[in-house]
Order: structure tokens, then C-alpha cells, then sequence
């Protein structure tokens, strides 16, 4: 089930696996962020990603969002700052079925998968943009 918010940003409310491969797109590489709004930890990543995202992007790569915040305003006071395309939040908290079904149980975790949906690693911050980076060929 899924439900547009009166903010105009998609609710999940069930399984982000389902949406996985449809978010991705033509991403060679996906990075899952899963992160609560106000976690120290969280704020300083967030705060990182959106300067080397538009490199990500060039190379192929996508982020996907996922909240454990548990009300509309905490998820959207985030979610429409970022400049990916792809926030989700199901209101459930870390109890959740997305952070249940990724073994979730700390924020921020992050997860890289393929295009099949594979995940390829669990790295601990943004240094690994530098690892998987591939500037475009001109």
C-alpha cells in the first residue's frame, strides 16, 4: 500500500524491496541510506552526501533514502532538502519492514547493491565515492 502525503512525497508502507529495481533505474550501482532525523551521526553524513552527489550520479550511481522516523513532519523536514530523487519512509520507525528486512538496527547504515539488488558493500561513510567513482568519459 502506498499513499501520496499532503506534502506530496510518497509514503511507503510496505516493503522498499518492491520498489528497488524501479528506483534504480539505469543506476549501475544503488547506495541505500537508511538514517533517523535528529541522530548526530545521521545529520553529518546527510550533510556530506549532497556535495559529491551530483558525482555519484555522473558515474552511474543512485541513493535511495530510507527514514526510521515515525512521523510525516521529522521525514519531510529532511526528505525535501535532499537532492536525490528517491526518499522513503514508512512511518514505522526501526521497526519497520525496510530496516527489519536490511538487519538494520543502528543509523546511519548504508548499503551499496547492484542492479540486482545484491548487496556489494556496507560501508561505514562516504569514502567509499572514491572507491567506486568512474568519471565520465568524454
Amino acid at each position: 500500500m502506498k499513499k501520496i502525503s499532503k506534502y506530496g512525497v510518497l509514503i511507503v508502507l510496505y516493503s522498499l524491496s518492491s520498489f528497488i529495481s524501479q528506483a534504480q533505474g539505469n543506476a549501475d550501482k544503488t547506495v541505500l541510506v537508511f538514517y533517523k532525523s535528529g541522530c548526530g551521526p545521521c545529520e553529518e553524513l546527510l550533510g556530506q552526501l549532497p556535495a559529491v552527489y551530483q558525482r555519484m550520479k555522473d558515474s552511474g550511481m543512485r541513493i535511495i533514502a530510507i527514514s526510521s522516523d515515525a512521523d510525516i513532519p521529522s521525514f519531510m523536514e529532511h526528505a525535501q532538502d535532499f537532492p536525490w530523487e528517491r526518499s522513503y519512509c514508512d512511518l514505522q520507525g526501526t521497526q519497520g519492514v525496510n530496516f527489519k528486512s536490511y538487519g538494520v538496527i543502528g543509523t546511519p547504515t548504508l548499503f551499496v547493491i547492484d542492479k540486482q539488488g545484491k548487496i556489494i558493500e556496507k560501508p561505514s561513510g562516504v569514502d567509499f565515492i572514491e572507491r567506486w567513482y568512474e568519471p565520465p568519459t568524454e
